[in-house]
């Protein structure tokens, strides 16, 4: 069984070492950029591991319970998360969210 991590971002700003590094741990990398909640359902579905560099992107219940196989989402941003806490503890997921890089708050 294969790995599955989801990266939502603009392709052109991956390096080619981030998808090696992926592959050479065992797990298949796609690289997508979803813009709206029915696109990140469409192309995560089958993700293991959801990594989001979008601030604005928002894991609401409806993305949450889209991600059928996902088991953890990291998404990028200040503040807490907008999703509702209830949907990935009910989804068995874990929602982190990280500050950007180079933020002091």
């Amino acid at each position: 069984m294969t790995f599955r991590v989801a990266l939502i971002l603009d392709p052109a700003r991956v390096p080619d070492s981030f998808g090696t590094r992926i592959r050479d741990l065992g797990a298949e990398l796609f690289i997508t950029d979803c813009r709206t909640d029915d696109e990140t359902i469409a192309a995560c579905r089958a993700a293991d591991f959801v990594l989001s560099e979008f601030m604005g992107h928002k894991f609401e219940r409806r993305v949450i319970e889209g991600l059928q196989n996902c088991k953890f989402v990291e998404t990028m941003g200040d503040g807490e998360p907008r999703s509702q806490r209830k949907a990935p503890a009910e989804m068995g997921q874990r929602l982190q969210k990280t500050k950007p890089v180079g933020r002091d708050t």
